[in-house]
Parts: C-alpha cells; sequence; structure tokens
C-alpha cells in the first residue's frame, strides 16, 4: 500500500496544470456562446441559433477521433510525439492557441457584424486538444496506476474539471478583466505558460512501472550472482 500510494503521488504531480486547461475547454459552453450571440447565424435555409453552437465540439470530436487513430497519430509518431504525455502537451498549446483565435474574432465582432461560422476554426482547434489530453490521459492514468488504485486516480483527473470550472468561475465572478478580448488572451497566455510548466514535468517524470522493472531485473542479477 505504501508503494502504491507513492506511486498515485508520482503521477499525480502531472495532474497539478491539468485545471487551467478545464477551465479554457468548459468556456465553449458559456463565454464562446456569448461570443455567438453578437453574431449572425442566418445560413438562408436555416437560423444556427447560438445555444445550437454547443453541438459543435461532439460533432467535431466524433469525426476527428477516427482521423487521430489511421492519420494524425502515425503523423506524431513519425515528428517523435509517441507517448501520451507528449501527446497531452501538445494538446495543451492547441487549446491555448483557440483563444489566440477567439480574441481576433471578439476583436472583429467589436467592429463589425460576422457570420457565426467563423467560430468554427476555435471549436476545431480546442476539440484537436480535448483528444489530445483526455484520451492519451486515460490511457497514461490507467497503465501507470497500480492495479488497486486504479478508481482513484482515474478520481483526481475528474477532480481537475472541477477546479478548472472553479477558476472560471472566480475570474469571471470577480471580473479581472472587462474587456472579453483581453480575457481571452490572458487565458491563452496563462495556457502557454502552464502547459510548458507540463512539459518540463513530463521530461522529468519516469514511468513507475519501468522503475519496478529495473528493480525486479536488478534483484534477479544479484541473486544470481550471489548463488555463484
Amino acid at each position: 500500500m505504501v508503494n502504491e500510494t507513492k506511486i498515485i503521488l508520482n503521477v499525480l504531480v502531472l495532474f497539478l496544470p491539468l485545471p487551467l486547461f478545464w477551465a479554457l475547454f468548459s468556456q465553449q459552453n458559456s463565454r464562446w456562446i456569448f461570443q455567438a450571440t453578437k453574431m449572425n447565424g442566418d445560413l438562408k435555409f436555416f437560423t444556427i441559433k447560438p445555444d445550437q453552437f454547443t453541438l459543435v465540439n461532439p460533432l467535431l470530436a466524433l469525426i476527428v477521433i477516427p482521423l487521430f487513430e489511421f492519420i494524425l497519430y502515425p503523423i506524431l509518431a513519425k515528428l517523435g510525439l509517441k507517448s501520451p504525455l507528449q501527446k497531452a502537451t501538445l494538446g495543451g498549446y492547441f487549446a491555448a492557441l483557440a483563444f489566440v483565435i477567439s480574441a481576433l474574432i471578439e476583436n472583429q465582432i467589436d467592429r463589425k457584424v460576422l457570420h457565426i461560422l467563423w467560430l468554427l476554426p476555435q471549436f476545431f482547434i480546442m476539440t484537436l486538444g480535448e483528444i489530445l489530453i483526455v484520451i492519451p490521459l486515460m490511457q497514461f492514468s490507467y497503465t501507470e496506476a497500480p492495479n488497486s488504485m486504479k478508481s482513484v486516480l482515474q478520481s483526481f483527473r475528474l477532480l481537475t474539471i472541477a477546479f478548472g470550472n472553479l477558476i472560471v468561475a472566480v475570474i469571471s465572478g470577480y471580473k479581472i478583466v472587462n474587456s472579453q478580448q483581453n480575457e481571452f488572451l490572458i487565458f491563452a497566455g496563462l495556457m502557454l505558460i502552464d502547459i510548458s510548466l507540463f512539459g518540463l514535468l513530463v521530461k522529468r517524470y519516469r514511468s513507475q512501472n519501468k522503475i519496478i522493472d529495473e528493480i525486479n531485473k536488478n534483484s534477479i542479477e544479484n541473486f544470481e550472482v550471489t548463488k555463484l
């Protein structure tokens, strides 16, 4: 139990930067929808309402996940991004990029009325970030966690989502920034710093399974030497 607890604590350190990603992700259903209310949703044959745009993320995810499996993951592997943690790091940068785009769109909205479909790029890039973070981290958590601790680790992963929503509530509630465009840029900047720190943690992380394998290997070798 002591060894398994040490393994869990070692993995949980990597979860510390994740709430900020969820703070950005959750704004698809809040800030970005408010952004949509200031845009034109007329398609001639159909009018898109702002709250209907919440369907974009799950629809894009259904389309993009198969493309990741058969096209994008092999490309990332050739670029040297093979591990789940490396993919998650890239996903964080995509999230920051999505908020830079949303800030640019907000700037244009303040000048003229844009069509609501201009929101698609930021939703698409955020979906890429979501897939690169959520799926690889679930794989990583299940692989690294001891058998008796898998549900505990998944619970902590869900806790990062709750803290992400809390971050948004605090920033929005206190109205730290009056300009929506500047708020988007601040979130993008914080995400860049946050995911860069995550990348440093990833470089320093050693898989506990590998450590255990090394210990077992050394123990066997020492036993054989002693026996001889």
